[in-house]
């Protein structure tokens, strides 16, 4: 069976924030295999960074509107890309190998994938780091988390989960990769958290489970006790027409906020209104007291 599905994939992830860098293994079109059917890599590259429904997107790409919502779904079940759900409305996007379809193998991961992730690495961490500008830098974490609702510098953890509308706590890809080539490290395993700004976004998540605000403050506590630091990472794709903003806990795990959605206006328009949300100009912001 031909290739170039895979190939064609891999091009677009490398036009993704973070590359997804071709290597002389070969091994980046395995992982692609290992995790999509070529159907489905097709697919993903008829999608974009922006929030679409199944309906519109046939409308753009001229695929049959039977059964698409069905396959976005599956897609999506398998960690192959993000959806949400409003109501009787869901809406789907592509997103980078990582931070995204990598640590949404976390209910997938075995020794096979482990180790090509492991060979992989070795290419893509180098021009990872290379990219400029820096994707993350170190935030703070604060000895003293304020009992009171307050608005706090983005940059401090406790105003991104002060902010916060939906919490979802996650196992660590990474940890569980290393743990099945028998490399396991000391470090807490469940540790990344995801965070929203709008209620039950994590409800239908199929990489981890819903917790309160207050566990979410734990898991930071948790964090600093095991000494891990927290980093944050704003990144902007205008090729897309999107800016999204991510806010990440490391080491490889990671907090996600997303504060901007772009592109689609009558997608962003009826999402700002589903949940209350005030639009301003292209940003949707929770609005507090």
């Amino acid at each position: 069976m031909s290739d170039e599905s895979y190939h064609k994939l891999a091009k677009v992830l490398d036009s993704l924030p973070n590359g997804f860098p071709s290597t002389e293994s070969g091994v980046e079109i395995r992982l692609l295999k290992k995790i999509f059917q070529p159907d489905e890599a097709e697919i993903f590259c008829d999608l974009k960074l922006k929030f679409e429904t199944a309906k519109k997107i046939a409308k753009r790409t001229g695929r049959p509107l039977e059964g698409l919502e069905e396959k976005l779904t599956s897609m999506w079940d398998k960690g192959q890309l993000f959806g949400v759900q409003l109501g009787d409305t869901k809406l789907f996007r592509i997103v980078p190998w990582a931070f995204g379809i990598y640590e949404f193998q976390l209910p997938f991961m075995d020794r096979e994938m482990a180790e090509m992730c492991e060979e992989f690495m070795k290419v893509y961490g180098r021009q990872f780091f290379d990219k400029t500008p820096q994707l993350m830098r170190v935030i703070p974490i604060e000895k003293e988390i304020p009992a009171r609702h307050e608005a706090l510098n983005y940059e401090k953890v406790s105003s991104i989960i002060e902010n916060g509308l939906s919490f979802q706590l996650m196992d660590c890809i990474c940890k569980k990769e290393k743990s099945l080539l028998d490399q396991r490290c000391g470090k807490p395993m469940d540790i990344c958290m995801g965070i929203a700004p709008v209620p039950d976004l994590f409800d239908n998540s199929r990489t981890g489970r819903v917790i309160s605000k207050e566990e979410a403050y734990g898991i930071l506590k948790k964090a600093e006790e095991a000494g891990l630091l927290h980093l944050i990472k704003k990144l902007r794709h205008g090729a897309y027409g999107v800016e999204i903003e991510l806010y990440d806990a490391v080491p490889k795990g990671y907090v996600i906020f997303y504060s901007l959605l772009s592109g689609e206006e009558a997608v962003v328009s009826e999402f700002a209104s589903k949940l209350n949300i005030q639009k301003l100009g292209n940003r949707l912001e929770v609005a507090h007291a």
